[in-house]
């Protein structure tokens, strides 16, 4: 969704809403992912080191060189990291349920990258109207 309060605004509030508020752990993170620059990051962010996986895979599996592999993935989740501080000033706390937020930036990399996001947010923000303040000025808490 296009965003129109502030970095300030949204590192003082985004963590009003935990994965409590939410019916699953899924609803949770596309919640602390609405914010469009913050997807298009995310999704640079795994497209980008995931062309040079092949690459790092071989320098690990075959010399024994774990660097490339090391740096494809601090790429792949330094992203993440870095598109959470720079558009909300702070880092997601979904970091702390490895398993579930991978498969989700996964998940919200595809549909960004086959235009399926948006009818997903949609049907999210039907779902959860009262959590866009955290994102839309124009609505009220």
């Amino acid at each position: 969704m296009k965003v129109t309060t502030s970095r300030r605004f949204r590192q003082q509030h985004l963590n009003d809403y935990t994965v409590d508020d939410f019916d699953n752990f899924s609803d949770y993170f596309f919640y602390l992912h609405l914010n469009h620059r913050t997807q298009f990051i995310h999704t640079v962010g795994c497209v980008f080191p995931l062309l040079f996986l092949p690459w790092s895979l071989k320098k690990m599996l075959k010399e024994r060189k774990p660097l490339a592999l090391t740096t494809v993935s601090a790429l792949f989740y330094g992203a993440g990291f870095v598109s959470h501080w720079s558009e909300d000033g702070l880092v997601s706390k979904t970091v702390q349920n490895f398993g579930p937020a991978y498969k989700e930036v996964l998940l919200l990399n595809w549909r960004f990258m086959t235009r399926t996001l948006a009818k997903h947010e949609q049907a999210f923000i039907k779902k959860y109207p009262h959590v866009l303040w955290v994102y839309d000025a124009s609505r009220s808490k």
